[in-house]
């Protein structure tokens, strides 16, 4: 736009210097001033071509950048959507009792599944004796309880 601008004050500026130079007769000067100006005039338009394909090219580069971003911020969003209903689903297990498998406690005798020492396991956690009391007196870790307890809570394992 301000190139458009100064090529006109060029053409303009040339306009009024032949008008004055015609007025007096010299034909010269008038011919080396047409030929600066046109020359200006010139390297102005080729200049502008340039800027002009400059900031298409920019033009090109920020939008294809943020195609990128728009489509990694989408990404981003689904994954986030798909862990707000994954914490939805482990919320909704976890308040609810039949899915907790709080039924076990309930339960008279020990899964058929079962056998051996975690068999036993499962009969004391049924009598309701603590964890900590089960570990010393059948030596076994946290982790053989915990599966114990996995399977007592799993509700094919008491039906």
């Amino acid at each position: 736009m301000y190139v458009a601008l100064l090529i006109s004050i060029g053409i303009l500026a040339l306009a009024y210097s032949f008008a004055a130079g015609a007025k007096r007769g010299n034909t010269r000067e008038q011919a080396d001033v047409v030929e600066a100006v046109e020359a200006f005039v010139s390297q102005m338009e080729a200049e502008n071509d340039r800027i002009v394909e400059l900031i298409a090219s920019l033009r090109n580069k920020f939008d294809s950048q943020q195609l990128i971003g728009e489509r990694t911020l989408q990404s981003v969003n689904d994954g986030i959507m798909e862990l707000a209903d994954r914490v939805a689903r482990l919320e909704t297990v976890r308040s609810s009792p039949s899915a907790l498998g709080a039924g076990w406690k309930s339960a008279t005798q020990a899964p058929d599944q079962l056998s051996g020492k975690y068999r036993e396991v499962a009969v004391r956690l049924l009598e309701g004796q603590e964890r900590d009391q089960i570990m010393r007196d059948l030596n076994i870790g946290q982790g053989e309880i915990d599966l114990v307890t996995c399977v007592l809570e799993n509700g094919s394992a008491l039906s």
